[in-house]
């Protein structure tokens, strides 16, 4: 009952994972939380991408129509999730704290619009030093680990 959680989620729960984590270590409950797995996430809303970033920033234009979660359907999904695009809980790129965050698995879909936050965040996540084990799959599109093939 008071083990540590390892919180997982894919693409908005693996946004939900990161998020949660960051508030439980904003809320001095840290060693709550052992461990996370964030499976294709979203890491930060494409508005909020820093500038020294976004060169880095392309899948949304490189990948917009070639997976599920398209450039227009993560502009609907953000519409109704309604949170500040700088928001560091939804945008968990942008939260001063990353490195308080445990061990953390990044899982990366090369054809996903979601492929740059992955790399972002590991990026953002080895700069902090927090311990990371990152796969990358190029080739495949949004969540396709769920599907017997690469294309939907």
């Amino acid at each position: 009952e008071n083990q540590p959680l390892i919180l997982m989620g894919t693409s908005a729960g693996g946004n939900l994972a990161f998020g949660t984590a960051l508030r439980l270590i904003d809320q001095d409950m840290a060693d709550k939380v052992s461990g996370v797995v964030a499976l294709a996430p979203i890491t930060v809303h494409p508005d909020a991408v820093p500038e020294h970033l976004k060169e880095q920033y392309t899948a949304y234009e490189e990948n917009a129509e070639l997976t599920v979660n398209s450039r227009a359907a993560m502009q609907v999904f953000f519409d109704c999730y309604k949170a500040p695009v700088d928001d560091v809980y939804t945008s968990c790129l942008l939260h001063p704290r990353l490195l308080a965050l445990p061990k953390v698995y990044i899982a990366e879909l090369g054809l996903d619009t979601l492929r740059d936050d992955a790399r972002l965040m590991k990026g953002a996540l080895d700069t902090a030093k927090v311990p990371v084990m990152y796969d990358a799959y190029p080739g495949y599109p949004h969540c396709s680990f769920m599907f017997p093939f690469k294309s939907l």
